[in-house]
């Protein structure tokens, strides 16, 4: 074989190794650039989850004035967000989502059967502390 011959088999191993090269570069930026767009979508869910809850009890104080439209938009708001939790994270944070919606609802729930000047203590610590665990249980992932 000539030295000509030997120099385009050069080239040609030289451009498939740099293609794949540039290839897996390519899918290794791609699968980092998801698991950040996976993460923020936790992040922004979660988020989402805290601050229904919030609302929620809020609007379950003894003091508070409930509007129904506004409660049901909310409990929406904390139903969609878990759905997006459990679709997004590992399973314990998919339950312990589970545990402040749930948890959450059996407040609000209990608060408007017991109407303002029933006592639902029970329920607003359960629920007060389903939230608190559920930020300890994510706080390492976005911290």
């Amino acid at each position: 074989m000539t030295d000509a011959l030997w120099g385009f088999i050069g080239v040609i191993v030289g451009a498939v190794l740099a293609g794949a090269i540039e290839l897996l570069r390519d899918r290794t930026a791609k699968k980092q650039r998801d698991t950040e767009r996976a993460r923020d979508l936790r992040a922004e869910a979660c988020a989402q989850l805290l601050v229904a809850a919030r609302r929620l009890r809020y609007a379950a104080r003894a003091d508070a004035t409930i509007d129904p439209g506004r409660i049901d938009e909310d409990k929406t708001d904390l139903s969609t967000a878990r759905y997006m939790i459990a679709l997004l994270g590992p399973e314990t944070v998919a339950q312990a989502a589970n545990t402040v919606r749930r948890s959450v609802l059996d407040y609000v729930n209990a608060r408007e059967k017991r109407g303002p000047h029933g006592t639902c203590e029970t329920e607003r610590l359960a629920a007060r502390a389903a939230v608190k665990e559920f930020i300890q249980i994510t706080r390492p992932e976005f911290a």
